[in-house]
Formats: C-alpha cells, structure tokens, sequence
C-alpha cells in the first residue's frame, strides 16, 4: 500500500492537503470490506482523540485504480515559534528519510503500519509557504522548521492607514480654521 500526500503551507499555518492512497487489488478488497461506508472510514482521518483539527473533508474512491482519494484542511499544521515555524513531519522516533528538498518544497518518505501482510510507504511532498528560508529537518524529533520574513499585519496596516487619517484630520480642520480667520479679520 502507498500513501502519497502533497501538502501546502499556507501562510498562517494551515496545511492543504491531497492524499492519495493505493492499493493492491486484495488490499483493496479487504478495505471495501472493513468500511462499506465510506463515512466509517473518514473516522480515520477525524479521530476523536486527536488534537490535529482536520477541516473541508473530502474522500472519494476510485474503484477502477484501486485508490482512495482525500483532499482536506489541516488547521494549524505548521506552529509559530517566534524566530521560526515548525512542522511535526512524524511521530518522534518515526523512521523518516528526507528524500529530496527543492527550493521550499522537501519530500519525506517512510514506512507506515507493517504487517506480514501489509507494509505502508508513505511519501509526503512538503511545500512551504512563498519566502520560506532557512529550510531544516531535524532528524532527532522529525520535525522541519523554516523562517518566514516578517510580513505586516492587518492590524498594523490598519494603525498606519489610521494615523495617516487623522494627520490629514488635523491639517484639514487647521486649513478651514486659518480661511475662517482671514475670512472674519
């Protein structure tokens, strides 16, 4: 069985994600049989005793490739750290390789459940958000940290978009006070 996933930082953090996983034919079977539903299988990806909230959920099935397909939102993926920001790429003490790295894009891959039966390949395309620097894997805890620049905040433009305001505020009711004055002497 393959797992494919592409994800996508976005630049608060959350992380788009496709997935595509693929089976053999047996595997598949033996899947179709264990979920019938598919909504028992989405409980998969939205376990209860998670704390990664998962959003816009979407999962279809792909019989003729023996595929399952989902697409969904992972809120808060990457966390700000302050001078970076870090992404858990797998549980610590995972046995994950870093296979490639491209610019803002890294590709992990690793071995999942493993069974006598069954054996998991997980390839996970990573691709940081526009500006992302300083591009590190840390083996020890599997975690991939990068920098971001300092971008101004909305809150910020709006202070800025406010004083400029009331400095025209000013100066204008000073004009129309000064015409008053030459108007009356």
């Amino acid at each position: 069985m393959t797992d494919k996933s592409n994800v996508t930082i976005l630049l608060n953090g959350d992380a788009q994600v496709t997935e595509v996983i693929t089976m053999s034919a047996t595997a598949f079977a033996s899947f179709k049989q264990n979920y019938p539903q598919l909504s028992m299988f989405s409980r998969i990806f939205k376990p209860a005793n998670s704390p990664m909230q998962i959003e816009n959920l979407n999962i279809s099935i792909d019989e003729f490739n023996n595929k399952i397909i989902a697409s969904y939102l992972v809120v808060g993926q990457a966390v700000n750290k302050g001078d970076f920001w870090e992404i858990v790429v797998a549980q610590e003490g995972a046995d994950v390789t870093l296979s490639a790295q491209s610019g803002r894009t890294v590709v992990f891959t690793f071995v999942g459940m493993s069974t006598t039966q069954t054996r998991e390949i997980i390839t996970s395309t990573i691709t940081l958000p526009e500006g992302a620097y300083n591009i590190q894997f840390q083996e020890s805890t599997n975690k991939l940290r990068y920098s971001l620049p300092a971008q101004a905040s909305p809150a910020g433009v709006m202070v800025i978009i406010a004083i400029i305001l009331i400095i025209l505020g000013v100066l204008n009711y000073f004009f129309i006070f000064d015409r008053f004055l030459k108007k009356t002497n």
